[in-house]
């Protein structure tokens, strides 16, 4: 193995051991005092939607991550066995602890789950390097050759993209029942009446997330013109997928939203912006991250703050919606500093991409703890439950962009040198 490679393979080992123990964790925690005697691997009953999903999309990143650490030219057949044994294997250890777990159930639809979702996460890898071959070559419609971004880069931006679609669409039942979609659109009436009544803290959430969505396409690419057509595409299927869903998910603050960032969009791409859009980037992920942890629920105030997670202590979609979101709040900032770095390093004629250790270490320490300090100022917030749930998934979501980022990038020093050769 080449040495510049092998740092990389260390920090993707590493992020699998610490997704591992975070995925047990979510699993087991809050089981009840341990009394074995519960049945292996049987179903107590009909199979829940709701579990079933939690369980293929929570092994996605696995699978992901164990096929990025194989060989550049490795058979992509031989890492999604690879990466669904490994998904099966943690699984079965669960269930088999879950056995003696009174709040807890073993079942093989979780087992099958579990394995499934290690095994499409596989596929993630390959679908980067083709896609950016295929923009490189000119093989996409309405795309110009060469408009990718260096390989991390869009890694990146897929990742940052599939996990905001994922948590603006759950609970992903759909339907096209007539009743229902006037249900999700029923919203519009009061500003078709002249009495629209928006929320501003709402309305300002939204705007940054629509900005977020917007610049991580425009970091995957290099010009504009597709990045609109992209966008566009994207912003269709988030709004079709929201107004199919069975649970109203629309709103008039997100179309008000969705049309100032579309102007924001609009003067990000004047000649004079080009240098700040990474800048602009990491401001909406701010932004969104600050105006959804500050937001006021429904309740009293907490008691305290748990030091330990409460992730995954509610309904499975609530703890799959907040490890998307937070997922997606770690991406969108690991993007902005990628991206920041490419081009100051592409002005000085360097290997795009480029950074210091150093500089990732401070960027991650500063997220985790602005984060942590909005969690501790829920203790005053009516009806939020601050605890260590929130840092230590954008820690992880950081762990998996810097690893992911690293490993990516090494095949392509690899193969430009071999090109010069």
């Amino acid at each position: 193995m080449p040495t510049a490679e092998r740092p990389a393979r260390a920090g993707l080992v590493a992020a699998v051991v610490v997704y591992m123990i975070g995925l047990a964790w979510l699993s087991l925690s809050r089981g009840g005092a341990p009394a074995c005697g519960a049945s292996w691997l049987m179903e107590s009953g009909a199979l829940s939607r709701a579990d079933l999903v939690v369980n293929v999309v929570a092994y996605v990143p696995l699978g992901a991550l164990i096929a990025a650490g194989g060989a550049p030219g490795g058979q992509v057949r031989r890492r999604i066995l690879l990466a669904a044994a490994t998904g099966a294997l943690l699984s079965l250890a669960i269930e088999t602890i879950q056995v003696c777990l009174p709040a807890r159930t073993s079942a093989w639809s979780d087992l099958l789950a579990n394995a499934s979702g290690a095994a499409i996460g596989a596929i993630f890898p390959g679908v980067v390097l083709r896609a950016h071959r295929a923009v490189e070559a000119g093989g996409v419609p309405g795309l110009p050759a060469g408009s990718t971004a260096p390989q991390p880069l869009l890694a990146l931006a897929l990742l940052t993209l599939f996990f905001w679609i994922g948590e603006r669409s759950l609970p992903w039942a759909l339907t096209l029942d007539v009743d229902r979609l006037r249900a999700n659109l029923a919203f519009l009436k009061p500003a078709l009446a002249g009495m629209p009544t928006l929320d501003p803290w709402r309305l300002a959430s939204h705007v940054a997330a629509w900005l977020v969505f917007g610049l991580a396409i425009r970091a995957g690419l290099q010009s504009w013109a597709p990045v609109l057509r992209i966008t566009a595409i994207g912003v269709f299927t988030v709004l079709l997928l929201q107004l199919l869903l069975v649970v109203p998910s629309l709103s008039l603050e997100q179309l008000v939203g969705l049309a100032i960032a579309a102007v924001g969009w609009i003067l990000l791409r004047l000649p004079a912006m080009s240098r700040c859009l990474p800048l602009a980037l990491c401001a909406a992920t701010l932004a969104w991250v600050t105006l959804y942890e500050l937001r006021q629920g429904m309740g009293e105030l907490a008691t305290g703050f748990s030091w330990l997670p409460i992730f995954g202590a509610g309904n499975p979609l609530g703890a799959l919606q907040l490890g998307l979101y937070f997922f997606a709040v770690a991406l969108a900032f690991a993007l902005a500093r990628a991206w920041q770095s490419a081009l100051r390093h592409r002005q000085r004629a360097r290997q795009p991409g480029r950074q210091t250790p150093r500089g990732a270490s401070l960027a991650v320490a500063a997220t985790v703890a602005w984060i942590a300090l909005l969690e501790v100022a829920q203790l005053w917030i009516p009806g939020r439950s601050p605890d260590v749930s929130p840092p230590l998934l954008v820690g992880l979501g950081w762990m998996i962009a810097l690893a992911v980022q690293a490993r990516v990038r090494a095949p392509v020093r690899a193969t430009a040198s071999r090109s010069g050769s």
